[in-house]
């Protein structure tokens, strides 16, 4: 790109040397991806989690539903080697839950489902009944739903408070707009 000259007060000219940023455009966002996505699952890390809960919430709030925050935590398989492959399991996850819900990792093996246009916390068990049959795991689940625009953070936090102790579930009345 060829220099500009602009003109300041006091009659002062600086020189400017542009440059085109395009060429950097796809490693910056390349990057951008890697920090907000877990390396080994490429599901969301916490930062990317927030925002899609808040949009889960913006979206339930605009179809009167809730949204459900799932938490998978202390995972085990149901087979005799009692170990889960996280980065199969959030594939397997990925594929069988709607294509606006959002499958992310929270810690170092916990897993956060988040499901928007729910319509009450029996249809949020249900869910959480299904994703343990298909499989084949056994875990703690915190459930938790929100229908009013609550904070995100406040959310996620609620469903890592709820886990049970064991796993059957735990889930908290849904928030009254």
């Amino acid at each position: 790109m060829p220099d500009v000259t602009f003109l300041v007060p006091k009659s002062t000219s600086v020189r400017v040397s542009v440059a085109d940023a395009r060429p950097l455009r796809p490693e910056l966002e390349a990057r951008q991806y890697q920090a907000l996505r877990d390396p080994p699952t490429s599901l969301p890390l916490s930062a990317l989690l927030i925002d899609r809960v808040a949009v889960a919430i913006a979206r339930a709030e605009r179809a009167n539903r809730c949204v459900a925050v799932l938490v998978l935590s202390n995972i085990r398989s149901c087979t005799s080697s009692n170990t889960v492959d996280l980065r199969s399991l959030a594939q397997t996850l990925q594929r069988r839950l709607r294509p606006d819900d959002t499958v992310a990792r929270v810690g170092d093996a916990a897993l956060v489902l988040v499901c928007d246009a729910i319509g009450s916390d029996e249809e949020a068990r249900r869910i959480a009944r299904r994703v343990m049959e298909s499989t084949g795991i056994v875990c703690r689940i915190g459930i938790t739903l929100s229908r009013a625009q609550v904070d995100p953070e406040v959310v996620v936090a609620r469903a890592l408070t709820y886990l049970s102790p064991s796993p059957r579930f735990r889930t908290d009345a849904p928030d009254v707009a």
